[in-house]
């Protein structure tokens, strides 16, 4: 039966769809298209909430929601007689309403084994996987691929977030704005967007008294991309538990948490394996958790606090020193906190009181114009490999210690600072161990000591083919990229500048810009030289009235002194923050060391989980005067 505008204008249809989600939508639109009558069952609530639209409502919704119906499947053999459970959208518009709207194909494999088993019986019947892959091909449109897989001319839209132009990509602070103020336990944080030059920076404020003081939070959402094939889970955007044994990390139910212990945490290695697990959704989550509990409890915050999230700190978040600059007022804050990067390998708890900046290099060396055969030409073409070869060589002695006068001027370390050094627990034999070298470079007396001197890395080289590609030829040109770190006593233009005068010292004519052929012809050695400083360092004293105060709390909420660093290894781009507001600022890590980050299979323990909890609590719950 077909009613239209509450008449029966057709008592029996063609056909008879049953659910209304992405296929049997598209069902419906195909054979509508073919001048079929068509009749539409679909049952559930109504998809009128906000939830089912922000990417952050989706974990709401999969988890004890009226929107999501799980049936079970029997005990099955091969996953150790656990039930399967398949979850079923009960919303109108199905299952694609509580999945994020992921667009998922299957295996390649599946669709030809059902072929083969097909066949049997329906000789005309195709499910093999060239023959499906052209009816997805024939539906969608995609927003950015069109290949041998893709096709950007159908009716189903696949949009790929990445690439979404500026203007509408970041929906998912607009959500969370809307997220925010819907949360009924929490009336009196304010939510705003902070427009940058690329992607808006989120500002959240909870005022609690006009006679506290600010403390400014800065958080990261960002991720790293990943390489699906390298993960040792089907898909790393969705979390996974596995136990630690003897080195091997094994599924774990998560079911068995509910009757675990804190004691049991202590004593086995349980760890959460998911993109950006660590760095940082992690202690993102811990911070959510903390004020929650804290409002359940009524435990009053002593503090009015300032949280900005960054979702480009993973690409050195370039627009925020403008941002800082454009929204100091707003920012005004007497202190910031640093909730990213991990503690120290020995899990106690640890304060980070300055971190070294970061700048950039690339140097480019030149031979022929174009490769050269090296039979015919080898003894007789200047190789550009050598070339950068004798420069980065000539940059540093054999322990490791950079060779260009001038580099370390202004920095001492005083009686009082190697004190602070030597307190920090490394265990450098095992460091040595784990990353399978004799001996570390000799730029100081140990590794803490090493963090306050800027560093000179090559961190990549490229030149001609290797491996199943190699040739033999004379390449044209040799690339290095080299990455600077700064100490807050180190000038990173300074260093750039002492590094070109080093390059000049050896004889070669310095440019900017590619060489014509008028100065290949006229200068011998020819170095293109790029640079820039993404941000410098910061520093804030140990023995200061924040890093007290932060001392003291961690103390007493685990019992145990804190790990002291003066200067973490690793850039956060928190100088804008300090230099722009004049507020002293220390990092606070939370999770683990061995958390695998910026790699396949990042993790984080579930133990650092739950302590990283209890040190937002611990933090939020002491009075800072």
């Amino acid at each position: 039966m077909v009613i239209q505008q509450d008449k029966i204008v057709e008592k029996y249809s063609d056909y008879i769809v049953v659910g209304g989600g992405a296929s049997g939508c598209a069902l419906t639109n195909k054979l509508l298209n073919a001048d079929q009558s068509v009749t539409l069952i679909e049952a559930g609530y109504s998809h009128h909430n906000f939830l089912l639209d922000a990417p952050a409502g989706f974990f709401k919704l999969v988890n004890d929601s009226k929107y999501a119906t799980y049936h079970k499947t029997n005990p099955q053999k091969h996953l150790g007689n656990r039930e399967n459970i398949v979850p079923q959208g009960n919303v109108l518009g199905g299952g694609t309403s509580i999945n994020a709207q992921v667009y998922m194909r299957g295996r390649e494999e599946d669709y030809n084994e059902w072929n083969d088993i097909l066949r049997v019986n329906n000789d005309n019947v195709k499910w093999d996987w060239e023959t499906v892959l052209s009816y997805f091909k024939e539906m969608e449109n995609n927003s950015r691929l069109k290949n041998k897989y893709h096709n950007n001319t159908g009716k189903l839209k696949v949009h790929i977030v990445i690439t979404r132009p500026k203007e509408d990509s970041f929906n998912l602070i607009d959500n969370l704005i809307k997220l925010g103020h819907s949360v009924t336990h929490l009336p009196v944080i304010k939510i705003e967007k902070l427009e940058t030059e690329t992607i808006p920076l989120l500002l959240a404020s909870k005022h609690i008294n006009d006679d506290y003081k600010t403390i400014l939070i800065y958080l990261h959402l960002d991720g790293q991309p990943v390489d699906l094939s390298k993960w040792n889970q089907e898909n790393p955007f969705i979390p996974v538990f596995k136990l630690n044994e003897d080195g091997n990390f094994i599924d774990y139910d998560p079911s068995k948490l509910k009757n675990i212990s804190y004691d049991t945490l202590e004593e086995n290695d349980i760890r959460i394996f998911a993109r950006s697990s660590s760095d940082a959704k992690g202690p993102v989550m811990m911070l959510i958790q903390a004020i929650k509990f804290m409002n359940l409890n009524n435990i009053d915050q002593k503090f009015n606090i300032k949280l900005v999230m960054d979702f480009e700190e993973e690409k050195g978040s370039p627009s925020l020193p403008s941002a800082v600059k454009k929204y100091s007022d707003l920012l005004k804050s007497d202190a910031l906190l640093i909730f990213d990067g991990p503690q120290h390998q020995s899990d106690l708890p640890t304060l980070n009181f300055g971190n070294r900046g970061i700048s950039q290099i690339t140097l480019k060396t030149y031979g022929p114009v174009v490769p050269q055969h090296s039979g015919h030409f080898g003894n007789y073409a200047p190789n550009p490999v050598f070339r950068m070869s004798n420069i980065l060589s000539s940059m540093k002695d054999e322990n490791g210690i950079v060779k260009i006068k001038g580099y370390y001027d202004g920095i001492t370390i005083s009686e009082e600072t190697r004190k602070y050094l030597d307190d920090v627990p490394d265990n450098e034999e095992n460091m040595l161990s784990k990353m399978q070298f004799k001996k570390a470079e000799l730029v100081g007396n140990s590794y803490q000591e090493a963090m306050q001197f800027p560093s000179l890395n090559v961190r990549g080289i490229k030149a001609g083919w290797v491996e199943d590609e190699v040739r033999t030829i004379v390449p044209s040109e040799c690339i290095a990229e080299i990455d600077v770190r700064l100490v807050i006593e180190s000038d990173g233009y300074r260093l750039h500048d002492l590094i070109k005068k080093h390059i000049e010292s050896l004889g070669y004519m310095i440019l900017d810009h590619e060489p014509s052929k008028e100065e290949r012809m006229k200068y011998d050695k020819i170095v293109k030289f790029n640079s820039s400083v993404s941000y410098p360092a910061f520093r804030t004293e140990i023995d200061s009235d924040l890093g007290n105060w932060l001392s003291n709390t961690l103390i007493k909420t685990f019992d145990v002194k804190p790990v002291l660093k003066r200067t973490s290894g690793g850039s956060v781009p928190i100088s804008p923050f300090v230099n722009t507001l004049n507020i002293p600022a220390v990092g606070v890590p939370t999770v683990n060391k061995d958390n695998n980050q910026h790699s396949p299979n990042e993790n984080i323990k579930l133990l650092n989980y739950i302590k990283g909890i209890e040190t937002f609590i611990g933090i939020l719950s002491s009075e800072f005067n």
